[in-house]
């Protein structure tokens, strides 16, 4: 059973209302556009897998920390994956842009990946420098999350707790990798997303076309994820058990980053439950994905909902974590608790599927 934690409506006949008014506007002609998320259809329209090595990349004099020959963060293969071109629901010009979490590699999220590219988008699972946890060491100082999570953005220096290489940097993987796919697949468009490009040769978060990607991510990627919806508009938010970072200094229950303006764009994250202890965090609310933490409410097997937030109390497999459950590959379950054989085996595929349409306008 999956429970779906939702935002009451001032009350119970308001939540029902707002239920059926969202399900009137999903029958309108064109307002939801997804393709049938079932196995059968997946199938029907296969995306092309390109892996890609970050290291040839890496323009000649710039820091990295891959010295080549290892597979392992943050020298993992990017995953680029597009679309079949008789999808029905094709985006030409939106870009799902996933972030892996601690010290995993985009390789662990094929499924995830491939549910983005069933839902019409361009999609790139990105390599990059994710190797300290944040969690140990920024513990409980609220002003370190926000430095330490900026330099993997952008590099600089700006954290004593992450020591990221220009070159393995977001900004500096993303641009030199769309670069790479314009210039190898022009007819693909990927230069769309570099339509801000100043063209000084310099990798610069403002030459990227921000406005036109969904930026998600799992864990630690789901955290940095928000902070470039915080310092761009972007496209959407779709985040995997992750996005906000909890700490105690100064009286605080979250780092000070989550105040920092909100940017308007559709916003989603699902969860785990841990057995029922999930509760929406303070900064979960600051992030406006909510109003105040009582307007919460858990639900079973509520679909669809208007609401920004959902859980699973799934059960894992046995090699796997409540928190891998909800995104990696060989971890996200069937309806019967066992390993899906394909993606769109998976029990959550038409509950990820269905937001990942939701977030891109």
């Amino acid at each position: 059973m999956i429970g779906h934690t939702v935002l009451r409506a001032r009350g119970r006949a308001a939540r029902a209302l707002t239920a059926c008014t969202l399900l009137l506007f999903l029958a309108l002609p064109g307002a939801d556009a997804c393709p049938p998320a079932t196995p059968a259809d997946y199938a029907m329209f296969p995306s092309t897998l390109r892996p890609i090595e970050p290291e040839p990349l890496i323009a000649a004099g710039t820091p990295t920390a891959c010295p080549g020959g290892t597979s392992a963060s943050p020298c993992g293969r990017h995953q680029v994956y597009v679309p079949a071109l008789n999808n029905p629901e094709l985006r030409q010009n939106q870009l799902y842009l996933f972030l892996p979490g601690t010290q995993s590699e985009p390789n662990k999220y094929n499924d995830v990946l491939s549910m983005a590219a069933y839902a019409g988008y361009r999609t790139i699972g990105l390599s990059y420098d994710n190797t300290t946890r944040l969690e140990t060491a920024c513990a409980n100082n609220c002003g370190c999350y926000g430095r330490a999570r900026r330099e993997i953005v952008f590099g600089g220096n700006l954290s004593p707790v992450v020591a990221v290489q220009t070159g393995d940097t977001i900004v500096d993987r993303l641009y030199r990798l769309l670069s790479y796919l314009d210039a190898t697949y022009p007819a693909e468009g990927w230069d769309a997303f570099l339509s801000r490009d100043d063209n000084d040769g310099i990798p610069e978060f403002t030459d990227i076309d921000w406005d036109s990607i969904v930026m998600s991510g799992h864990s630690q990627g789901g955290g940095t994820a928000m902070v470039i919806a915080k310092t761009d508009a972007v496209d959407g938010i779709l985040l995997f058990d992750g996005g906000n970072d909890e700490c105690t200094t100064g009286g605080r229950t979250y780092a000070q980053w989550h105040d920092w303006p909100n940017i308007p764009a559709q916003r989603r994250s699902f969860n785990h439950d841990r057995n029922g202890s999930f509760a929406v965090p303070d900064s979960f609310i600051a992030m406006d994905f909510g109003m105040t933490a009582s307007d919460f409410d858990l639900l079973d097997a509520v679909w669809p909902t208007p609401f920004n937030v959902a859980t699973t109390n799934q059960i894992p497999l046995p090699t796997c974590t409540n928190h891998g459950s909800m995104a990696y590959d060989g971890c996200m379950p069937d309806a019967a608790g066992g390993v899906p054989v394909t993606p769109a085996d998976a029990f959550l595929f038409p509950f990820y599927v269905q937001w990942m349409c939701e977030v891109g306008n």
